[in-house]
């Protein structure tokens, strides 16, 4: 094996050069990073084509789709009851890519911390967060 292994770049931003964000026409552009996780959805054929361009430039390792796929994110959007869906639906993509791959290649799941602010004082904060990465 080589002694380097490479991961994919960002994917969102090869998807936002691809217009995705006609998906979420009125997210502002800081957050347009959502309208990622909503592709895996609404555009699959787009995440598929991107996965397949990084491993052909090389990349040993491809994240899933699934940076913002959180109720807080998609909340941005009212499609926070569907980040389960979108997050299922980017890992699937990102392994099914892998798996007709000529080559090995590994799949790494990826998740975008909070926006929202949490307060270090609220001695629960540790369990809090990670409710809204489980299922509804």
């Amino acid at each position: 094996m080589n002694p380097v292994t490479v991961l994919d770049g960002g994917v969102g931003h090869l998807l936002k050069s691809r217009g995705i964000q006609t998906l979420c026409p009125d997210l502002a552009f800081d957050d347009l990073f959502v309208a990622g996780s909503v592709a895996n959805v609404k555009r699959p054929e787009l995440v598929e084509q991107v996965h397949r361009e990084y491993i052909e430039a090389g990349a040993d390792v491809i994240t899933t789709n699934t940076f913002a796929c959180t109720k807080w994110n998609l909340a941005k959007v009212g499609m926070e009851g569907e980040a389960l869906e979108m997050a299922i639906a980017g890992a699937r993509i990102a392994r099914e890519v892998a798996s007709s791959a000529s080559r090995p290649v590994l799949v790494a799941g990826t998740l975008l911390g909070t926006t929202q602010f949490l307060s270090p004082i609220v001695a629960s904060v540790r369990v809090r967060p990670f409710t809204n990465y489980s299922s509804p």
